[in-house]
């Protein structure tokens, strides 16, 4: 039982240190993007979704990025994609 009770406190502790810093992410983009500067929030997202393939709003957030570039907006789409697919997944 206690050893339970441990791997259950550490599993939270784990979960709420990866939203703390999917959080932190998610403000130093939205900063950037809110500054126009956005080739670094590409920069940025693009390191972070290694770890977090899947997460809607972060792909969501690459694609506008792409979308305010001069010459890439044509890599927006399957970032859009991506998100829509993940919204559609969870309804």
């Amino acid at each position: 039982m206690f050893k339970l009770v441990k791997l259950t406190k550490i599993a939270l502790v784990l979960f709420i240190s990866i939203n703390i810093y999917s959080q932190n992410i998610g403000q130093e983009i939205d900063n950037l993007i809110n500054n126009g500067n956005f080739d670094e929030a590409i920069k940025i997202g693009e390191e972070h979704l290694k770890d977090a393939k899947d997460e809607p709003e972060l792909n969501f957030k690459i694609g506008y990025c792409y979308m305010n570039t001069v010459l890439k907006k044509e890599h927006a789409i399957p970032y859009f994609l991506k998100s829509a697919k993940s919204f559609e997944q969870d309804n």
